[in-house]
């Protein structure tokens, strides 16, 4: 029998190794994405390495000779390393395109979203009232006063010294919760920090405000009574553009009527700025 020129044992001997190279590689990204929890990304990475390596072990062959007869055999390795190297990695490209606008989408999701509660977070508190502020404060003056209202819970540091800070985060969460059920449509909370939280009200009056906070101090009582300890909230307000034209004024007037709430045992401080004020109720 006569044996194979070495031009084809070449190329199947290249053929089988970058076979080989790609199940390794492919099984090794396969893990670690696994263990990245990343598994969406699987075919992508695999289908771009492929591609990659098919171009080439065709690199590494006899470019100009994919089609040369050899004993009456056409060498056709490089002729389909080329096509795999095209066909494939033109997929990956496209995967790669779709699932990096995927992943940039969940990256700023995740960066305006607060961990524990899954509520806006204070980057995209401070990015919400820009744009608000400039909304309200427009040249035209057609735009419209809103309130931030900011509170923290009261007696929170009990849950987590009797009940641990397991528990403490529980609380956070159901507050987080039941804080988003019981504010209007179009209202906004978010986690400032902490056992601290604040909301932007539009469109509401005095009266409108110390609803809101009514309601979210019955959350926190609720909760409280589960636990024996008795819950509640204190807030400020403070209204845009009365109290200040940037994120960083209106958040440091409501702050300071929070603390003016708790000092004086207020559910409420700040309804005095809001337009038909109602009496801060006692808690």
């Amino acid at each position: 029998m006569t044996p194979p020129p070495p031009s084809m044992v070449s190329a199947v001997s290249k053929a089988v190794i970058a076979l080989f190279v790609l199940a390794w590689t492919s099984w090794f990204i396969h893990l670690f994405l696994r263990r990245q929890k990343r598994r969406g990304l699987d075919r992508v990475w695999f289908l771009t390495v492929a591609g990659l390596i098919s171009y080439t072990v065709a690199s590494t062959t006899d470019v100009y000779d994919e089609f040369h007869l050899v004993n009456g055999s056409v060498q056709i390795f490089e002729a389909i390393a080329y096509v795999l190297a095209a066909l494939l990695t033109g997929i990956g490209l496209i995967l790669w395109a779709q699932k990096g606008d995927q992943l940039m989408r969940r990256l700023e999701a995740e960066a305006d979203t607060d961990f524990l509660t899954g509520i806006l977070n204070r980057r995209s508190l401070f990015c919400t009232l820009e744009a608000r502020v400039r909304r309200a404060t427009a040249a035209n003056g057609g735009g419209e006063p809103f309130c931030v209202l900011l509170l923290d819970l009261d007696h929170f540091k009990q849950v987590n010294d009797t009940r641990g800070h397991a528990r403490g985060d529980r609380v956070l969460i159901d507050f987080a919760d039941g804080a988003r059920r019981v504010i209007r449509p179009g209202d906004v909370i978010f986690r400032y920090g902490g056992d601290e939280f604040a909301v932007i009200l539009g469109g509401v009056k005095g009266q409108g405000v110390d609803a809101v906070v009514g309601r979210l101090a019955g959350v926190a009582a609720a909760l409280g009574e589960e636990l024996g300890i008795p819950l509640g909230i204190s807030s400020g307000v403070a209204v845009c553009p009365a109290d200040g034209e940037t994120p960083d004024s209106l958040l440091t007037a409501a702050d300071r009527r929070l603390y003016e709430a708790k000092d004086r045992r207020l559910r409420v401080s700040g309804l005095d700025a809001v337009p038909s004020p109602s009496r801060a109720g006692r808690r």
